[in-house]
């Protein structure tokens, strides 16, 4: 018999010993009124002692009960991580974040993962004209971060893109072939490689993370245009983007030849950053002296 059963039953045997005392010393008071008896009769006393819990009775001896119980409204529900950022990537221990510009600080928060990142960046780009991005991937590729870029043919072509800078760097950098496909028939509105995500390898809490959105790495995306970019940890979602990377790669060829990037102009006064190139492909900023 457990050491609980025992300590029930000799509970449960005292208890009847103090209610037989009553009942009989009840009983004797009785008889003794009924006798008229000149002498009162002294009650019985009878006291004992336990060394039990302050809660006895609220918590022990219960069918089902947990030990855990008794501290279960006591604790506390653990606080989520907070984030070691000014820009909030850290929810809950995962990382999760919206922005939008200009309302948010969204090359910032860029800048900020770039210079985070400990061991590869893939970057799949439409447009790429903001040196400020140009001068902070360098800076990770020069302390060993591996970093291959995927861009759209204008980003070569353009007078402000910073893909033949980055060529001149040594940067691994794949440009998207409109005719990738053999039976693609060239038309005025040619294909166009789109896509603006960025896939990081070791990243804050030492997670992958991918960067996706409309914004294009531009000045004139973060300044004034009106972007979005959602920031994510979900290894799923990572995967697939990792996947879509590789098959855009196998849609463009690596240039043999690093053009030099065009002296810049002196500032025109044009009413639009946008431009149409001859294959129907339109460009950003390819006319904004800012780049």
């Amino acid at each position: 018999m457990s050491k609980k059963n025992k300590f029930l039953m000799l509970y449960h045997v005292l208890s009847l010993l103090m209610l037989t005392a009553s009942a009989t010393s009840q009983t004797r008071n009785a008889k003794s009124s009924n006798a008229k008896s000149p002498k009162k009769s002294e009650p019985l006393l009878f006291s004992f002692e336990l060394d039990v819990p302050l809660n006895f009775g609220k918590t022990h001896f219960i069918v089902g009960y947990s030990p855990d119980a008794s501290t279960k409204e006591t604790r506390k529900k653990p606080e989520p991580v907070a984030s070691d950022t000014p820009f909030n990537f850290i929810c809950d221990g995962c990382i999760k974040q919206v922005f939008f510009s200009p309302d948010d600080s969204v090359q910032k928060a860029l800048l900020h993962l770039i210079e985070q990142e400990q061991e590869s960046i893939r970057i799949a780009t439409f447009t790429f004209t903001d040196g400020d991005v140009a001068e902070a991937l360098i800076a990770a590729k020069n302390r060993g971060i591996a970093i291959d870029i995927i861009a759209d043919a204008g980003c070569v072509t353009g007078r402000f893109g910073k893909i033949p800078l980055l060529q001149e760097q040594g940067f691994n950098v794949f440009v998207y072939d409109p005719d990738y496909k053999k039976n693609n028939k060239k038309s005025f509105s040619a294909s166009i490689m789109h896509n603006k995500f960025l896939i990081f390898g070791r990243n804050l809490l030492n997670k992958s993370i991918v960067w996706t959105g409309s914004f294009n790495i531009t000045k004139s995306a973060h300044s004034q245009n009106q972007e979005n970019v959602i920031v994510l940890d979900d290894a799923q979602v990572i995967q697939k983007y990792a996947r879509q990377f590789e098959v855009l790669k196998e849609r463009s060829h690596q240039p043999k030849k690093v053009r030099k990037a065009k002296q810049q102009q002196p500032e025109l006064a044009v009413s639009s950053v946008i431009s149409l190139s001859k294959r129907g492909t339109v460009f950003e900023d390819m006319e904004e002296a800012r780049a």
